[in-house]
């Protein structure tokens, strides 16, 4: 997966999805956020079993894929 994006948009949509993430540490999925790039499309989904919050981006794809980060790390990254 290989993507552009504009950085605050990017943690503007990540700072909402977070929310959707669990905390409790019962499944270390659960405190990751999925990425799913495809199509000039970047969508962004958590959950914590109950609540799942999803949201998409427009970006640049040059290469599709997808894959689960854990919150704190990609919020670290991407505030840098």
């Amino acid at each position: 997966m290989k993507f552009s994006i504009n950085q605050a948009e990017f943690l503007s949509a990540l700072q909402i999805v977070e929310k959707g993430s669990s905390s409790r540490g019962a499944s270390p999925i659960l405190s990751g956020v999925l990425l799913q790039a495809s199509v000039d499309m970047l969508t962004l989904s958590t959950t914590d079993g109950t609540l799942s919050i999803r949201s998409r981006l427009n970006a640049l794809i040059d290469e599709e894929g997808e894959a689960v980060i854990p919150n704190k790390i990609l919020v670290g990254v991407v505030k840098s």
